[in-house]
C-alpha cells in the first residue's frame, strides 16, 4: 500500500508562508483544541487512530514552523509551500490579543491617556483589516468601523465605537477547519474581540468621572506596584543569599586559619621539645651506650604522634569556636571570636570548650605521627646525599692536587 503523501505544514496549521511566529503559535493553539484525539473520539468525528494521526501531523508541523532554523530549511526544500494560503502583506490574522487585556500596554508611556487611544485604536484597526481581507476574498462589502476617537470626541462617536465592537460579528468563514468546528471557531473569535472591547470600555477615561477613574487607575497601578515589589524583593533576597554565602566563606576561611595556625605552631614546638628531651635523656641516662641507635623515622613516628595529640587537645577550644561561627548561618549569634568564646564559656563551661576533644585527638595522633616520620625520613635521605656529594667533591679535589704536584 502506498504511503500517503505528507500535507504542506502551512496548510496543516492554516497559515500562509509569510506568517509570523505569533500567528503560527495562535493558529496551533486553536487547532490543537479542535484536533485533540480525546475530543475527536468523544464527538465521533474521527476514529481514534485517525484522530491520533491528525494530531501528530499538527504537532510535527508546529515543531518545524515554530523553529526558525527548521522553518528556513523547510522553506528551502519546499519553495511552493504555503502559497495556497498567501495573502496581502498588510494582513495579520488572529494575532495574540491577550497582552492587550492589561493597562501595562499603555501605562509605560509618558502620557498614558494619549497612549491608551493610540494603542487600542491600532488594535481595533488591525482587527478590521483582517476582516476586510476575508470580506474581499468572499466578495462581501464591509463598512469601516467608527474610530475610537480621543478624550475630546463627541458622545455620539463614543457610543458608536463601543456599540460596533461590543456587537462584533466576524465575516471570517474559517473554511480551512472542518465544518463542525467552524461555528466554535467563529464564536471563540467573536467572544475574544467583544471581551477586549468590554475591557477597553472599563478603562476608558471618557466613561467615568474623575474620582472613579482615579480609583480604578490606582487599583491598576497598585497591581503593577505590588508585582514590581515582589520582583524587587526576590532580587534582594537572591542578592542577600549571595552576600551571606560570601560572608560565610570568609568566616570559614578566617575561623579555619585561627584554629590551624596555633595548632601547627604548637605541634612543631612540642615535637622539637620532645626531640631535644629525648636526646638529653640518651646522653644522661645512657652515656656509655654509644652503640645504641634508634631510627630517626621511628622517633618521628612516636614523637610526632605525641606532639600532634597534645596540640590537638590544647587547640580544641579553637575548633569549637570555629564550628560555632560557621554553623550560625544568616542569623548572627556571635559577634566575632571573643564574643563566641565568652558565650560558650558562660553557657557550657570547660566541658563545652573541650567538647569533641577525644575524636580530635584520635584523628590527629596518626596523622601527625605519619607526617613527622616522613619528615625525618626525607631529612635523613637528603643528609646522606649531601654528605656523599661533599665526600665526592673532596676526593676529587685531593686527586687533582696530587696530579698537579706529580706534574711539577
Amino acid at each position: 500500500m502506498a504511503k500517503p503523501k505528507k500535507r504542506c505544514y502551512y496548510e496543516v496549521l492554516g497559515v500562509s508562508r509569510n506568517a509570523t511566529a505569533d500567528e503560527i503559535r495562535c493558529s496551533y493553539r486553536h487547532r490543537a483544541l479542535q484536533l485533540h484525539p480525546d475530543k475527536q473520539a468523544a464527538s465521533g468525528t474521527l476514529s481514534a487512530a485517525d484522530a491520533t494521526v491528525a494530531f501528530q501531523e499538527l504537532l510535527e508541523a508546529y515543531s518545524v514552523l515554530s523553529d526558525p532554523e527548521k522553518r528556513d530549511c523547510y522553506d528551502t526544500e519546499h519553495p511552493d509551500a504555503g502559497n495556497s494560503l498567501s495573502r496581502s502583506s498588510d494582513f495579520t490574522p488572529f494575532f495574540d490579543l491577550s497582552r492587550f487585556f492589561s493597562c501595562e500596554c499603555f501605562h509605560g508611556s509618558t502620557d498614558p491617556r494619549k497612549a491608551f487611544y493610540k494603542v487600542y485604536g491600532g488594535v481595533f484597526s488591525k482587527i478590521h483589516s483582517q476582516e476586510l481581507y476575508f470580506a474581499r476574498k468572499l466578495g462581501l462589502g464591509l463598512d469601516p468601523p467608527p474610530p475610537i476617537g480621543n478624550l475630546y470626541c463627541s458622545d455620539a462617536q463614543l457610543r458608536a465605537f463601543y456599540i460596533h465592537w461590543l456587537g462584533f460579528s466576524t465575516v471570517i468563514d474559517f473554511d480551512w477547519l472542518d465544518e463542525e468546528d467552524r461555528f466554535e471557531a467563529r464564536s471563540s473569535w467573536n467572544g475574544m474581540v467583544r471581551d477586549l472591547a468590554a475591557f477597553v470600555k472599563r478603562m476608558d477615561w471618557r466613561f467615568f468621572d474623575n474620582d472613579i477613574r482615579r480609583r480604578r487607575e490606582r487599583e491598576e497601578y497598585e497591581k503593577v506596584r505590588r508585582r514590581k515589589e515582589r520582583e524587587e524583593h526576590e532580587k534582594a533576597r537572591e542578592k542577600e543569599v549571595a552576600e551571606n554565602k560570601e560572608i560565610a566563606n570568609m568566616r570559614k576561611y578566617w575561623s579555619t586559619l585561627a584554629r590551624d595556625v596555633p595548632f601547627a605552631g604548637l605541634m612543631v614546638t612540642f615535637y622539637e621539645a620532645l626531640k631535644d628531651l629525648t636526646d638529653f635523656g640518651k646522653q644522661k641516662l645512657l652515656p656509655s651506650r654509644s652503640d645504641l641507635h634508634v631510627s630517626n623515622s621511628f622517633e618521628g613516628l612516636i614523637l610526632g604522634g605525641l606532639a600532634g595529640g597534645l596540640s590537638a587537645y590544647l587547640t580544641t577550644p579553637f575548633d569549637v569556636i570555629k564550628t560555632g561561627l560557621q554553623v550560625q548561618g544568616s542569623i548572627i549569634r556571635y559577634n566575632g571570636w571573643s564574643d563566641a568564646l565568652r558565650r560558650t564559656w558562660m553557657t557550657e563551661g570547660l566541658n563545652g570548650m573541650f567538647k569533641g576533644s577525644i575524636p580530635r585527638v584520635i584523628w590527629y595522633i596518626p596523622a601527625s605521627a605519619l607526617t613527622f616520620m616522613a619528615v625525618e625520613f626525607l631529612r635523613d635521605h637528603f643528609k646522606e646525599k649531601t654528605e656523599d656529594d661533599v665526600h665526592e667533591i673532596t676526593s676529587s679535589s685531593l686527586d687533582t692536587s696530587s696530579k698537579i704536584q706529580e706534574a711539577v
